[in-house]
């Protein structure tokens, strides 16, 4: 019971003086008052009054009662009165509405619109369960769960919250979005004096409405063990789909003109399905591989492209169900890229095995430049007059672009220069040169190799010209057979040119939380950009990088030996189903007594039954003719009496006979 318009200070604050001055007004209506006549003649022979002692006493006390009853009445009715429940405290509900990717999905046949729009009417037919006067608080469901619509009692304003909701990219976090519906609700309990969600009268119920797909690694995150009422009104659970949850492709170490494509098939239903995967590079059909995906597990597709051009490759499942935004993915391929090195050396034969090693190396063996303008130039035991820069080979002393010192015969290394990236992995110092130059490095010159006798491998940068010195044949039988001769050789050209052994790899997934394995240690050497995010956030903690995009686009990630391009146009579908636990509630709870609002109005009836006072009263007591007392006198007074005419033998009455004017007794 629950007064709206008034409190019950309020109340009381009306009723008192207004009951005051209706007990006033009785009294005053029922007070004894003085009348003055005209004359004496025409009063009647004095009657003889018997002496009695009036008693004190309320004169028609029930049409007293009659108007304090019509006027508290009509004070209830200006209060709105109303009866609302058994319980007249409020409950605080949070409602989980999901709006991952999967919601995108259609409803089934015959149902017509999304899983989202029946997610929204089962929300609203639950908003129609509660009482009015329970506030509810709305969360999206999605990979970064929020508050849409804060607690409130206004039923419009919720379901314009739950019209704007629109399916995201991402799976749902319903661990986060448990977490956060407690928070809210231990706010709530707070600001009613209550310490915990078990023991506060003012918490109501926390209402999941989805599919309960989630990530593996969130549903062992999911923690509903202290939540006093937990609801699952499921949505979408007879929907099958099997859809492309990943795919990649990267070059073949042996051939980067062949590339490996894997791609990940995951069936979400709970029967096993067949499925053909067709793939098209440029709209050109390319084939299929069919496979028989397990129920809700996954499925890996191995194709194997060769093409050194770029261009784009299409993976697409040629079956249809009942969500088909992660039936196609797309990767953009790149084109391979190779670096043409110029040799100036009449010892092809021996070079090529050294080369085969490194196949992004086109080799040229010319004497001159000619046409080709190469990206490295290598001088083996010669020297142009003048040379841009480039690698040198035991260089002929008066041309060498080092100055030489002394030649010396058999000498071991026994130093390398570890932080320059020529000598990155070289650690031996067993290595015995037959003979071997000894340089004579000048100030901003790196010593990479050093022997007891002095310098033998020598870099120096200047005006953006790279230069490099051995003062040893690799190429010499002792030297050829070591794996320290062909990791000299491949730092070196990876010095020239960075990106030359750097790996590619592209792949397509889904937004959100994307971690990947990368071969970096700091920070530093690693570097994420994206052309739809200006400021991307990611982190790397143990060798595994971590980003979040919230929305489809391009991420390029590069580090020392990778570069990855993430096409994240997939809907990211949870591959794992939540169940809820023993206890929860589940589906639309029936509509209370109280949900149309405070209970049925009454304040028609409390006007109808003051009227109603009021009418009895008047009826009753009402003044429509003088009280009997004066009606008596008037009465006696309006009869004929010979007597006083004064006619013949009447008789004439004595002066003490006549009260005086203005003092008759009882006269009201």
């Amino acid at each position: 019971m629950e007064l709206l318009s008034l409190t019950l200070a309020e109340l009381l604050a009306f009723a008192v003086p207004i009951s005051a001055a209706v007990v006033a007004l009785y009294f005053y209506d029922r007070s004894r008052r003085r009348r003055v006549v005209s004359t004496l003649r025409f009063w009647p022979r004095r009657p003889v009054y018997l002496m009695t002692t009036r008693r004190r006493r309320l004169q028609q006390p029930w049409s007293l009662l009659l108007q304090l009853l019509a006027a508290l009445l009509l004070l209830l009715a200006i209060a709105d009165l109303r009866f609302s429940g058994a319980s007249s405290a409020s409950l605080h509900h949070v409602v989980i509405l999901e709006t991952s990717a999967w919601m995108s999905a259609a409803a089934g046949e015959g149902q017509g619109g999304t899983l989202l729009d029946r997610a929204r009417d089962r929300a609203s037919a639950f908003l129609d369960a509660l009482p009015a006067d329970d506030p509810v608080l709305l969360i999206q469901g999605d990979a970064n769960p929020m508050v849409v619509q804060g607690f409130t009692t206004n039923r419009t304003a919720f379901r314009e919250s739950l019209d704007s909701l629109q399916p995201s990219w991402t799976a749902a976090n319903l661990a986060d979005a448990v977490e956060l519906a407690k928070s809210v609700l231990r706010l709530a309990a707070a600001s009613n004096g209550a310490g915990g969600l078990e023991t506060s009268n003012a918490v109501g119920e926390i209402v999941y409405i989805g599919g309960g797909r989630v990530s593996p690694e969130v549903l062992g995150r999911v923690d509903t063990s202290d939540l006093p009422f937990l609801r699952y009104i499921a949505v979408g659970e007879e929907v099958d789909d099997v859809g492309l949850t990943r795919v990649s492709a990267h070059r073949e170490p042996a051939d980067p003109r062949r590339w490996r494509v894997v791609s990940e098939v995951h069936n979400h239903g709970n029967r096993p399905r067949p499925v053909r995967l067709e793939f098209e590079f440029e709209q050109q059909r390319l084939g299929y591989k069919a496979v028989m995906v397990p129920a809700e597990q996954a499925q890996e597709v191995v194709f194997h492209l060769g093409t050194e051009r770029a261009g784009v490759l299409s993976a697409r499942l040629a079956e249809e169900d009942g969500f088909a935004g992660n039936n196609r993915a797309a990767l953009d391929l790149p084109s391979i890229r190779t670096r043409v090195v110029r040799f100036a050396s009449p010892r092809e034969p021996l070079w090529r095995p050294l080369l085969s090693a490194t196949p992004a190396v086109e080799a040229v063996f010319a004497a001159s430049r000619g046409a080709i303008e190469p990206d490295l130039e290598v001088f083996d035991r010669t020297a142009p007059d003048s040379a841009p820069g480039g690698l040198f080979i035991e260089p002929p002393r008066a041309a060498s672009p080092i100055a030489v010192s002394r030649s010396v015969g058999r000498t071991r290394i026994t130093q390398w220069a570890s932080h320059h990236p020529i000598a990155a992995g070289l650690r031996t110092q067993d290595l015995l040169l037959p003979r071997a130059l000894v340089f004579a490095p000048e100030p901003g010159d790196v010593v990479v190799a050093e022997t007891q006798d002095g310098p033998v491998v020598v870099a120096r940068e200047r005006e953006g010209r790279k230069t490099v010195v051995y003062g040893f044949d690799p190429l010499e039988t002792r030297l050829a057979n070591r794996l320290v001769t062909p990791l000299l050789f491949a730092n070196t050209l990876r010095w020239f040119s960075p990106d030359l052994f750097i790996s590619r790899q592209v792949l397509a997934g889904s937004p959100g939380l994307v971690e990947t394995p990368v071969d970096a240690e700091d920070e530093s050497e690693v570097a994420v950009r994206s052309a739809e995010v200006s400021s991307l956030p990611w982190s790397l903690k143990d060798g595994r990088l971590r980003f979040f995009m919230p929305t489809p686009g391009n991420v390029e990630v590069t580090t020392p030996f990778r570069e990855a391009g993430w096409s994240l146009t997939l809907p990211e579908l949870g591959t794992s189903r939540w169940e809820p636990p023993e206890g929860t509630l589940r589906g639309v709870p029936p509509p209370s007594a109280a949900a149309s609002g405070w209970g049925f109005p009454l304040w028609p009836w409390f006007a109808l039954l003051a009227a109603a006072c009021w009418l009895i009263d008047w009826t009753c007591y009402g003044r429509v003719s003088p009280p009997r007392s004066v009606a008596g006198v008037s009465g006696a007074a309006g009869r004929f009496n010979p007597s006083i005419l004064g006619g013949p033998g009447a008789a004439q009455p004595s002066a003490r006979d006549y009260e005086p004017a203005g003092q008759v007794r009882g006269a009201r």
